[in-house]
């Protein structure tokens, strides 16, 4: 299967899901839609999410990483090259974003997934930009390299950074899968669980 460049999907409606009150650490100048998630934030947060205003629809064949998810972080991922989203403007930014995923090959489950989009700072030796997709779900507990793998992006939930030790980026990690749980549980993001980006 030929890899397919992301596109942008209709407009998030996230008109409800951002009149809600939420608590931020500094007040917002803009739509919280809008916000550009600042380097102050230790930790990444449900509040401090900023939801997609164009969610972002990626498919591609599974490549083979350096195996650290599994190996050293106990977080496997699925990788795809990041050239595909090249060109979505939603998508410009390295970091961590959330949103579903599904593997075709385990049949019609869609699962939450967290996302690093970029360049593994903190290990230094990754030069192209990687979509490593880390599902949520114990279904996949074997690999499936060079399988067919659909991704929707609805947020973006930090910027990637460098961190002092393996074990900071493994606490950081572990904390924006809690946070993408949580958050991808909103009614506003329920219909894109069965998107057609995702379901055929």
């Amino acid at each position: 299967m030929p890899l397919v460049p992301a596109f942008c999907l209709s407009p998030f409606r996230t008109s409800d899901l951002l009149s809600r009150p939420v608590t931020l650490r500094s007040p917002l100048s803009h739509p919280p839609h809008q916000h550009t998630v600042s380097m102050k934030y230790d930790m990444s947060s449900v509040a401090a999410i900023e939801w997609l205003k164009q969610p972002i629809a990626v498919r591609g064949k599974v490549q083979r990483g350096f195996g650290r998810g599994s190996r050293d972080l106990g977080t496997p991922t699925a990788n795809l090259p990041g050239h595909l989203v090249q060109g979505c403007a939603e998508a410009e930014r390295d970091g961590v974003y959330l949103g579903f995923g599904r593997v075709p090959k385990y049949g019609d489950q869609v699962v939450k997934m967290v996302a690093n989009l970029g360049r593994n700072v903190t290990y230094g030796d990754v030069k192209e930009r990687v979509l490593e997709a880390y599902l949520l779900s114990d279904e996949f507990d074997e690999e499936f390299y060079g399988e067919e793998m659909r991704l929707c992006l609805l947020g973006f939930m930090r910027p990637e950074r460098k961190f002092n030790s393996i074990e900071e980026l493994m606490k950081h990690i572990n904390n924006d899968v809690e946070v993408a749980r949580e958050a991808l549980d909103v009614p506003e993001a329920m219909p894109f669980r069965k998107h057609t980006s995702l379901t055929e």
